[in-house]
């Protein structure tokens, strides 16, 4: 049985300017439960109650584990916790750890300019877009996950 102090009531979530993917989407539900607990959580409870797959969140907490922004506990009452205080976790540290580095905007990130933008040669927003990137990186990397508490 799963402790009751556990639970993703009046847990919900922000939207922002960022293009997130699902994975950014469903990592930052599952870190502001985690937060909201007072208890280790299992992913099985948090998926069933935040309508996500079982094993999409599975595998986005291990890459949370992975990078140290979550700890694990076995056994009846185990389950996941911070593995620290949510002002010393950045936004930058999360969404690298579940989706890699990637650009807000698509036709500027250097992997994909070559082979998605056949207009990079010649684009008069480019240089703009890139201006807005580094802008909309600084300032949505800085912020920590007790942020999006507030």
């Amino acid at each position: 049985m799963i402790s009751s102090e556990c639970t993703t009531q009046g847990t919900r979530r922000r939207s922002s300017s960022f293009p997130a993917s699902r994975k950014i989407d469903y990592s930052l539900y599952f870190l502001m439960v985690l937060c909201a607990a007072k208890a280790p959580c299992s992913t099985r409870r948090i998926a069933k109650e935040g309508g996500i797959s079982f094993s999409f969140l599975q595998k986005i907490a291990y890459l949370l584990k992975r990078a140290g922004i979550v700890d694990a506990t076995r056994g009846k009452d185990g389950g996941y916790v911070l593995a620290r205080q949510p002002h010393v976790i950045s936004m930058k540290e999360v969404i690298e750890a579940v989706d890699g580095r990637r650009a807000p905007f698509m036709c500027v990130e250097p992997s994909r300019v070559q082979r998605l933008c056949p207009r990079r040669n010649f684009c008069r927003a480019r240089s703009m877009l890139v201006k807005a990137q580094q802008e909309a990186l600084e300032r949505y990397f800085s912020k920590s996950l007790a942020d999006m508490l507030y």
